[in-house]
């Protein structure tokens, strides 16, 4: 009888540990795919935003370089100057409308990288190396898994990111410190 007891005892004791494990590694995984589309989503829009802002800040320079060079002419007749000084202010006021928009653009896309930042700052070594000890992980874990090893340069298999997540502090510290800005449109 005593036995049996203890085998019940143990059997419920163990399956509260797996009942909190199992949560653990749910909200973890919730965690984690949150992660994942706010950085696809932040991806998108940087992807986005960043050739145009480039664009407009080269037309700028180009406007301006047109500016300087006309306006040296310019003084040799007033009429010359009063044309290309309409024509001149002109290109600059839509280079700066078209720069408002994209600096806009890029204000807007901020809260969602905060959110991005967030999430990751909320990660914790011990969720990490809890990832990091599955052996066959369920696919979400898997999916998420995936593009982060490849934005942070790795290869994208599961074992490569058993590798690098079993080194938690570090992978932690290289999520927390990754830079959105280095990432190249493919």
């Amino acid at each position: 009888m005593d036995l049996i007891s203890l085998y019940i005892n143990t059997l419920d004791k163990k399956r509260r540990e797996f009942n909190d494990n199992k949560q653990r590694l749910s909200q973890g995984l919730k965690k984690l795919e949150e992660t994942n589309v706010q950085i696809a989503e932040l991806k998108i829009s940087l992807a986005e935003s960043a050739p145009i802002l480039a664009q407009k800040d080269i037309d700028l320079a180009e406007t301006m370089v047109i500016v300087d060079k006309e306006t040296a002419e310019a003084n040799e007749t007033k009429a010359i100057v009063e044309q290309e000084e309409e024509i001149v202010s002109k290109q600059y006021a839509e280079a700066q409308a078209v720069k408002t928009e994209v600096e806009d653009d890029l204000a807007a896309a901020q809260p969602e990288m905060d959110k991005a930042k967030a999430a990751v700052a909320s990660l914790t070594a011990d969720s990490i190396v809890e990832m990091a000890s599955l052996n066959n992980p369920n696919a979400n874990v898997a999916l998420v898994a995936e593009p982060i090893m490849m934005l942070l340069g790795h290869k994208k298999d599961w074992k490569s990111a058993q590798g690098v997540m079993k080194k938690s502090q570090n992978f932690l510290k290289t999520l927390k410190e990754f830079d959105v800005s280095t990432i190249k449109e493919s």
